[in-house]
């Protein structure tokens, strides 16, 4: 490939370049943000990513990075434009502090849950880094040139940045993998974090989390339907719509990706249908009410 890559023992190494920048993860500012494509014949065939590595070239802060989200997806997009990032399609896979405990070499974290790359298309990274006051002492980071311009990058002093400016500087990026295992079925249970007060009018009220645990990601399980009720509701007649809501590996409630609306709850059992394939680790759904 044009990059560069190998593979060695369950991991694989995508370029060999020795030019060095900021990015992926820009420490001369409060905020940056990245994206990139790394090719299908770069990755190889299907594997489960456990860990994500950039190589350390300098740079004489060794705190970690904090407040690092990393996000995931298979896609057919081969090239990035300038222009505002996107999370459609993603799942975040990590989200905390990046090592960066030493002057040089390979700075990796492990994913909070695996990704299943799929073989066949080609791999999308976005890296989200919140707000952490900046260093003179930042590192810098190795990279390849690529032929095309699959990177976008933006760093600010005020905010997270949205719009990214395109680039060839494709960074030396590392991946350990397990070999996929068919899908199987863990556990599942429900949790109640919310115990705070209402309003009426209120809309997509979080009620309950539903936490499904799988193992394997070939073959993915297929959720179609919830079977809920509002048993216990002093007045059913006060809840307009119930929805379920899917956050990935993510334990944090979000009412972004819907899975399906029952409009009219009942005390009895009720089925809220839709479709999600399910990631191995644990799955995170939520039941909402709208007052």
């Amino acid at each position: 490939s044009p990059t560069g890559s190998r593979t060695i023992r369950n991991i694989i190494t995508i370029g060999e370049g020795t030019a060095t920048q900021a990015y992926p993860m820009n420490r001369y500012y409060n905020y940056s943000t990245w994206e990139a494509i790394y090719l299908q014949s770069e990755m190889g065939s299907s594997k489960d990513i456990t860990t994500i590595g950039f190589n350390k070239a300098s740079g004489t802060d060794v705190n970690p990075i904090t407040a690092v989200s990393i996000y995931m997806k298979n896609t057919p997009t081969t090239t990035l434009s300038t222009g505002t990032y996107s999370l459609d399609g993603y799942t975040l896979v990590y989200s905390g502090s990046f090592t960066n405990n030493a002057t040089s070499g390979w700075m990796e974290v492990t994913l909070n849950s695996a990704f299943p790359y799929n073989g066949t298309d080609n791999l999308g990274i976005l890296i989200v880094k919140g707000y952490q006051v900046y260093t003179s002492s930042y590192p810098f980071y190795r990279y390849t040139t690529s032929t095309t311009t699959r990177a976008r990058q933006a760093a600010s002093d005020t905010e997270q940045p949205a719009s990214l400016t395109a680039t060839t500087n494709l960074p030396n990026v590392r991946f350990n993998f397990t070999w996929p295992v068919p899908m199987t079925y863990s556990s599942s249970t429900t949790t109640q974090n919310n115990t705070n007060n209402v309003l009426i009018g209120s809309t997509n009220q979080e009620i309950i989390g539903i936490q499904i645990v799988t193992t394997g990601s070939v073959n993915p399980i297929n959720i179609t339907r919830f079977t809920v009720n509002a048993n216990g509701t002093t007045n059913v007649d006060d809840i307009e719509n119930a929805r379920i809501y899917y956050t990935g590996s993510s334990s944090t409630f979000a009412a972004t990706n819907l899975f399906g609306t029952y409009s009219t709850p009942t005390t009895t059992n009720f089925e809220i249908t839709g479709s999600r394939a399910l990631l191995n680790g644990t799955n995170y759904f939520w039941l909402t009410y709208d007052i």
